[in-house]
C-alpha cells in the first residue's frame, strides 16, 4: 500500500492535469470560444509586412496546421554587478512526435525548456517540462502569445515580447525588444527539416534585453542581446537523426546563423549584416575543435568549434563557456540535448571580430528518428 501511496503522489500533478482537461472539455471550451479574444496585430500598430513567405508579425502567432511548433529565446545577459549569464527559454507544441511522460506515451504534448549559465560561479541550470495538451493550457491564433503554467510568451507591442516563467529558485522576468527587422531564413522562411520535409523558420537575431534573472533564489536586473526563433510546420521527424546548430552575433552588428543536420540531411547558413544585407550560403564547413562526455547521461557531444565560410572570407573559433550545459530531459531522456552560452574570436568577411554565440546539439543521446 505504501508503494503504490508512493506512485500516485509521484504522478498527482498528472492525474489532477487529465481531471481539469475533462471537465473544461464541456462547459470550459465553450467558455473559451465565447472568451474576449487578444488584440490582434493591427491593434498592436503593425497590420504586418512581408518577409519571404512569411507575413510578420502575424505569423509569430500559433499555427493550428502545424504538427510541430517552437518559440525559442536565448541570450546573453549582464547584471549591474557586471557578472554575466546565458539563458534560454523555449515553448514546444508537439502533435505528431510522440514522447513519454512517466509511463504514459503523449501522442500530443507541449513543453517548456528552460536553462541558465551562471559564468562567473561555473553553474549550469536546467529544466524541461512536459504537458499534456490540455485546454489549461493556451496558445493564440491572432498573435503570439503562450502561456503553458508558470511560463508565459507574449507579444506586447510590434516586434517586442515579454518573456516569463519560473522554475524552483530560477526564474526569468525580461523584456525583449527588435533592434534589427526580423529575418526568413534559408529559403525565404523555409528550411528543410533532415530528409524528413520541411519548415517555416523566421528570426528575430538582435533584440535588447532587460529585466530580471532569479539564480539561486536572488533576483538581479539584467541587461543584454537576445535571439529569437520561430518555427513550425508538418515534418517527418524519421528523416530528422540530429543537428548542431549555432546563432551568432559579433560586435560589428552582423548575425550568422549554420544549421547543420547529421546523417546526409544537409546544412545552411544565413549572414545577417548590419546593413541589412542577408545571403543564404549552402557552402561551409563546421568542424568540432573538442569534445566533453555527459557524467549524466554518457552522451559525447563536440565541444568547440571552427566555422569556415569560403565564400566571404570568414572563419571563426566558438568556445564554450562551460563544458556543462547539458539540457537533461528527465521524464523522457532520449530527448536530452545540449545549448549552451558560447564566446566567437576570428574574422568575419576578411576582418577581425569577435562576438557571442548560442549553440544547439540534438541526437546525441539517441538519434531522434530512433
Amino acid at each position: 500500500m505504501a508503494k503504490l501511496w508512493q506512485t500516485i503522489r509521484a504522478y498527482r500533478p498528472v492525474v489532477v492535469a487529465l481531471l481539469v482537461g475533462l471537465i473544461g472539455l464541456g462547459g470550459g471550451l465553450a467558455a473559451l470560444r465565447g472568451a474576449r479574444r487578444s488584440p490582434d496585430d493591427t491593434q498592436l500598430g503593425l497590420p504586418g509586412k512581408r518577409f519571404g513567405r512569411l507575413m510578420l508579425p502575424h505569423d509569430d502567432r500559433m499555427h493550428t496546421d502545424a504538427d510541430t511548433e517552437w518559440w525559442y529565446f536565448t541570450g546573453h545577459l549582464e547584471a549591474d554587478d557586471g557578472q554575466r549569464y546565458g539563458y534560454e527559454l523555449c515553448a514546444i507544441k508537439a502533435y505528431n512526435d510522440p514522447s513519454r511522460l512517466g509511463p504514459l506515451t503523449l501522442p500530443r504534448s507541449y513543453e517548456v525548456d528552460f536553462a541558465i549559465t551562471d559564468q562567473a560561479a561555473g553553474k549550469f541550470f536546467s529544466s524541461v517540462r512536459m504537458m499534456l495538451a490540455l485546454p489549461i493550457y493556451r496558445m493564440n491564433e491572432r498573435r503570439l502569445d503562450v502561456h503553458y503554467g508558470r511560463t508565459r510568451i507574449r507579444a506586447i507591442a510590434p516586434f517586442t515580447y515579454r518573456l516569463r516563467t519560473h522554475r524552483g529558485r530560477q526564474a526569468l522576468d525580461l523584456i525583449v525588444r527588435a533592434i534589427k527587422p526580423p529575418l526568413a531564413q534559408g529559403d525565404d522562411g523555409w528550411v528543410e527539416m533532415g530528409t524528413g520535409g520541411g519548415s517555416y523558420y523566421s528570426s528575430i537575431t538582435r533584440l535588447e534585453t532587460s529585466g530580471r534573472l532569479t539564480v539561486e533564489g536572488e533576483t538581479k536586473q539584467m541587461r543584454g542581446l537576445s535571439w529569437m526563433d520561430h518555427q513550425w510546420g508538418c515534418w517527418d521527424w524519421s528523416g530528422v537523426s540530429g543537428w548542431d546548430w549555432l546563432s551568432i552575433q559579433l560586435e560589428n552588428g552582423t548575425d550568422l546563423m549554420a544549421f547543420v543536420f547529421r546523417g546526409g540531411g544537409g546544412q545552411v547558413a544565413t549572414l545577417y549584416r548590419s546593413d541589412g544585407s542577408v545571403l543564404t550560403i549552402r557552402d561551409y564547413t563546421l568542424n568540432s575543435t573538442g569534445e566533453w562526455t555527459s557524467p549524466v547521461t554518457g552522451a559525447t557531444y563536440p565541444s568547440g568549434w571552427r566555422l569556415t565560410i569560403p565564400e566571404v572570407q570568414t572563419e571563426l573559433d566558438v568556445t564554450p563557456v562551460l563544458e556543462n550545459q547539458e539540457v537533461v530531459n528527465k521524464d523522457y531522456p532520449d530527448g536530452t540535448y545540449w545549448e549552451g552560452s558560447n564566446t566567437v574570436e576570428g574574422t568575419i568577411e576578411a576582418h577581425p571580430t569577435s562576438g557571442k554565440a548560442y549553440v544547439e546539439l540534438t541526437g546525441y543521446v539517441r538519434p531522434l528518428n530512433e
